[in-house]
């Protein structure tokens, strides 16, 4: 059996939007690493948190306005995981990268947790991939149809970037990546709901994912007829 890889790069994470700002700082000040309150008075921890998450998120959005409106963190992490797959790659190591944040999306502890267990429930056709299709999260429209391997799967849910997988370069591209134009993944846990997605037919229940559905059907890949998934993303374009 080939040797499978995993390499988790970690970093702090930082708000992506302006509105991000303030529940960020809250996660920063609510860890116990970052403010020590000793005894009981650790029960204050998250009201604590909370005001000072407040009072500091008007200046420090200034500041994140300054440059760009966000922090670059996430950005930056992407690119040094897409570098990391690719240099491994080109030495035939067999790698799944993912990025994990402390105190923003995507948190570690999701990402060990879900990612392994989403992308091996999925039904591979042959050649180790299947169907995705990105449709924009208010009017349905089809953004985009395209092929997906676990690696560009594990990579579109942790950077929330839709990735693809190019059979005729047989190489792993991210929409936008020259262009600037991505189709950026909607993500239902900032409004705090969680996506349901059904697997041969059964709920397998609440998932915190990226994910809507992964249906099994029948797909015509050249000459046969292979059983695999369609991944349908919902998208902000």
């Amino acid at each position: 059996m080939e040797e499978k890889i995993g390499a988790l790069l970690l970093n702090l994470g930082g708000p992506e939007t302006l509105k991000d700002v303030q529940p960020f700082l809250y996660n920063l000040f609510a860890d116990l690493d970052i403010i020590r309150l000793p005894g009981l008075f650790k029960l204050l921890q998250r009201p604590l948190a909370k005001l000072i998450s407040v009072l500091r998120a008007p200046k420090s959005e200034e500041g994140y306005a300054a440059i760009g409106g966000g922090s670059p963190l996430r950005k930056i992490t992407d690119e040094q995981a897409n570098a990391l797959r690719m240099a491994l790659e080109a030495n035939n190591v067999n790698v799944s990268v993912y990025v994990g944040m402390r105190y923003w999306y995507s948190f570690t502890e999701e990402v060990i947790e879900q990612v392994d267990t989403l992308l091996d429930g999925i039904k591979w056709d042959d050649k180790g991939l299947a169907v995705a299709i990105a449709q924009n999260v208010d009017t349905g429209a089809i953004l985009m149809q395209g092929f997906v391997n676990r690696g560009a799967l594990a990579t579109t849910l942790t950077s929330r970037k839709a990735m693809f997988f190019s059979r005729s370069r047989a190489t792993l591209w991210t929409k936008g990546e020259t262009s600037n134009n991505f189709i950026n993944i909607y993500d239902k846990r900032r409004n705090k709901l969680c996506v349901q997605f059904s697997w041969r037919g059964f709920l397998l229940g609440h998932v915190r994912l990226l994910l809507v559905k992964l249906l099994e059907i029948q797909e015509q890949i050249g000459s046969s007829n292979i059983k695999m998934s369609i991944i349908r993303f919902e998208a902000n374009k």
